[in-house]
């Protein structure tokens, strides 16, 4: 995730107190807790234990990127390496279809090693514009809806008027140029 100090830098500003306090305590977190829900995954590496019902060959696992497996197991069997291949978002089985019956678990490391830098950069504007109304009531977002020059209106279409009722009761107050980014690493949820 973004930190006080990658704001800082983007903007080439000395942060006071209040500010630092401000972006630890409130902007950050919550910008984290929104995007990993909106997204439906965590962004940070981390170690999980997926469990899946067998029947199938293909498992999709809930926080991708896959950086690493530990272990499949089918039941309490650990399988060999060679028995299935990890790919970015999901672990094929190429020993034999597991019946439905079967729990397949897996042990993995997902996440992002290296957190992407578009999303990065939108977050970094996203913290900077919050802190920046919060201390002023006023935000450097400036999204043109609409321009007129002489007798010609020219009306541009928000990227959150086009979306799911849902995703736009969501998105609704968040700046444009955020809601594009999160589009791309937003996943379907996974029962």
């Amino acid at each position: 995730m973004i930190t006080k100090a990658d704001i800082a830098a983007y903007y080439n500003l000395t942060l006071t107190a209040p500010q630092e306090t401000l972006l630890d305590d409130y902007i950050l977190p919550a910008i984290q807790t929104f995007i990993e829900k909106y997204c439906n995954r965590v962004f940070d590496t981390a170690s999980f234990i997926e469990s899946f019902e067998g029947g199938v060959s293909s498992f999709f696992v809930k926080n991708p990127p896959i950086i690493s497996v530990t272990s499949v197991k089918e039941d309490t069997e650990t399988l060999p390496a060679d028995d299935y291949r990890v790919f970015n978002t999901y672990v094929k089985l190429y020993s034999k279809p597991a019946n439905h019956q079967t729990v397949i678990e897996i042990d993995y490391e997902g996440g992002f090693a290296t957190f992407p830098a578009d999303l990065a950069q939108a977050l970094i504007k996203w913290a900077y514009d919050e802190m920046k109304f919060a201390e002023t009531g006023t935000t450097n977002v400036k999204d043109i809806k609409r321009f007129t020059a002489g007798s010609v209106t020219v009306e541009y279409e928000s990227e959150t008027s086009i979306t799911k009722e849902s995703e736009s009761q969501m998105t609704l107050h968040l700046p444009d140029y955020v809601t594009a980014i999160l589009r791309l690493y937003r996943l379907q949820p996974i029962k």
